[in-house]
């Protein structure tokens, strides 16, 4: 059993939290496997469904004791046995979904990579590396950018204690939320009943690169803010 520390999850309230591994995997097929449990704020440890992967997800089920498998993983999906027609493996990544399990900004998650074993027949085993955690947002179309772009400027930028934000032409502003690089959100404002321009303070802010996602009733889309 490998088991990771208390992961800490950024608080990060748009995309979609995964995770991703590098493994290789030769066992005695059927009977002895990994697979990957998880526990979000202290809660129960509990399977990782495979539907919740994104990619290279458990290949089978173990056999059950009903089957004869002592394994204490018995009857669980899991990674088992070896390449197709191979006595070895090669190395893959995985990817999980972890919002799909109830992983939100500030979650506490836990994980354990764990190998059962039956009675006989061993192998190479189950061997990991690269271990990450990211989040994604969806990405923005290119019409939405051009949209805001044609319609909505801010100035001056870079911009040391206020910028101002104004309308270009025709649009209903609704929201604006400013992220900094690591996909943080570091400020939320109201535009719903902003008229051709206003001012925004970030004196708040540390110098450096932000993004600034607007929503309007016409669409979407982000313009960069330098902060001095």
């Amino acid at each position: 059993r490998l088991q990771s520390p208390e992961i800490i999850i950024p608080d990060i309230t748009i995309g979609t939290f995964e995770l991703a591994f590098d493994h290789y995997i030769v066992t005695e097929g059927s009977w002895d496997g990994g697979n990957i449990k998880y526990s979000i704020d202290g809660g129960p440890w509990t399977l990782l469904p495979d539907a919740a992967f994104t990619a290279n997800s458990y290949n089978s089920s173990l056999n059950t004791a009903g089957q004869g498998n002592d394994n204490p993983m018995a009857g669980e999906d899991a990674f088992t046995g070896a390449d197709g027609g191979t006595g070895g493996g090669t190395w893959g990544t995985s990817i999980v979904d972890l919002s799909s399990l109830g992983v939100t900004a500030n979650s506490k998650l836990e994980l354990r990579w764990e190998l059962g074993t039956d009675g006989c027949n061993g192998n190479d085993g189950w061997y990991l590396d690269e271990v990450r955690i990211y989040n994604c947002s969806a990405a923005l179309s290119i019409s939405d950018n051009k949209l805001i772009n044609d319609l909505v400027t801010i100035y001056p930028n870079p911009a040391k204690d206020v910028f101002t934000l104004r309308k270009t032409g025709n649009i209903n502003l609704k929201a604006a939320d400013i992220y900094d690089l690591n996909g943080r959100l570091v400020k939320t404002l109201d535009l719903s009943n902003m008229q051709s321009k206003t001012q925004i303070g970030i004196t708040e802010l540390s110098s450096g690169v932000y993004f600034m996602k607007l929503a309007s009733a016409e669409g979407q889309g982000v313009i960069k803010v330098l902060k001095d």
